[in-house]
């Protein structure tokens, strides 16, 4: 009997400690990668806004199915990629503000944002995921490895991106 409650307590105090732990982890974390493209700032936008063209250049596009809307490129477009589904909530000339659900996950807002440089001829273009994630620490804890899961697959796809268009 001592030991299951000792094994009790020990379960319970471990959570305590996990949770105040967690509590000091913040609930918004922001995921981003960005990449210098030497190329004209319409060229680069229209590679990312139209979303037919991202089979070029969005690393993994070939190995799942992919399904247009009628619509390809600017708001409301959107495109199914396995089970993830992205649509454009809004296509700004500077921003492409996206929002991406993963099958029931909750979606996880992002956006493209263009940043012109004309004293050295190239733009940079900035991809980033805004993940907000509640007090649970289970949550706070799978923030740490999202960016472990998320950042090789956008510097791979930028990358790829850079090729297409110089």
């Amino acid at each position: 009997m001592k030991i299951i409650k000792l094994a009790a307590i020990s379960i319970v105090g471990f959570f305590l400690l996990l949770t105040a732990f967690s509590l000091l982890l913040p609930s918004k974390v922001i995921i981003s990668r960005a990449i210098d493209i030497n190329a004209p700032l319409d060229t680069v936008y229209n590679m990312v806004n139209n979303l037919s063209k991202w089979q070029l250049w969005m690393d993994n596009y070939d190995s799942t199915p992919a399904t247009l809307s009628p619509i390809t490129s600017g708001t409301n477009a959107s495109i199914k990629m396995g089970i993830v589904k992205v649509i454009i909530n809004n296509a700004k000339p500077k921003k492409i503000e996206a929002t991406w659900q993963s099958g029931e996950n909750t979606p996880l807002p992002g956006s493209f944002n263009f940043i012109s440089n004309d004293n050295f001829g190239h733009i940079t273009l900035q991809w980033q995921f805004i993940q907000k994630v509640k007090w649970y620490p289970w949550e706070k804890f799978a923030t740490i490895v999202s960016d472990n899961a998320l950042g090789p697959y956008m510097e791979k796809s930028l990358d790829n991106l850079k090729k297409q268009v110089e």
